[in-house]
């Protein structure tokens, strides 16, 4: 191959300028960066913007990767049939809307577990590279934390919601171990 008039675009010094990148000879391994940079591109998008994700009731976190709830739901949950009913939240579970917006499909956060408020730190803990709030303004910036009314689990946000930080809301529903486990995640201890 000649590569005399190659010009590498990401010569680090004068003694790359002319040279090859590096071969890559697993594709594989070429289409697993290239998914990790889209991945990211879009959870940065999510966690501000859109449909980031749920928190089912066992607390594992489940990222929608760039689609919307409900196409998420018929596709894991529901198994690609849809209820007569049409789509509904699944009781007991959180809906993230985006990391500064989470609504329990539930009567109250008073019944939220301590697995599910694992998966919230897990859900912040991704976000944070994207969500700088959640290192620089930790202790300031209000949460919207509502409630998906039970008796009607489509997307009835009719119910009153409560802003909150999220050490407010880990005191509040998780006790000091979530605090210590959230704070420990933000300073990269876990």
């Amino acid at each position: 191959m000649d590569i005399s008039n190659y010009e590498n675009p990401f010569a680090s010094n004068e003694k790359e300028i002319g040279q090859m990148d590096v071969e890559i000879d697993d594709e594989s391994i070429l289409r697993e960066s290239i998914r990790m940079i889209i991945l990211e591109s879009q959870l940065g998008f999510q966690c501000n913007n859109h449909s980031l994700g749920w928190v089912d009731d066992k607390g594992n976190w489940i990222n929608c990767a760039g689609g919307s709830h409900g196409e998420w739901l018929i596709r894991h949950y529901y198994k690609g049939i849809i209820p007569e009913n049409g789509v509904e939240n699944p009781f007991g579970w959180i809906k993230v809307s985006t990391s500064s917006q989470i609504f329990l499909a539930g009567d109250s956060w008073d019944n939220v577990t301590k697995d599910q408020i694992n998966g919230l730190i897990e859900m912040w803990g991704e976000c944070s590279p994207h969500s700088r709030w959640i290192q620089n303004k930790t202790e300031t910036f209000k949460v919207l934390f509502g409630i998906i009314a039970s008796d009607e689990m489509r997307d009835n946000y009719d119910q009153p919601a409560q802003q909150m930080t999220i050490p407010e809301f880990l005191g509040m529903y998780g006790g000091r171990d979530s605090i210590d486990y959230f704070y420990g995640m933000l300073l990269g201890e876990l």
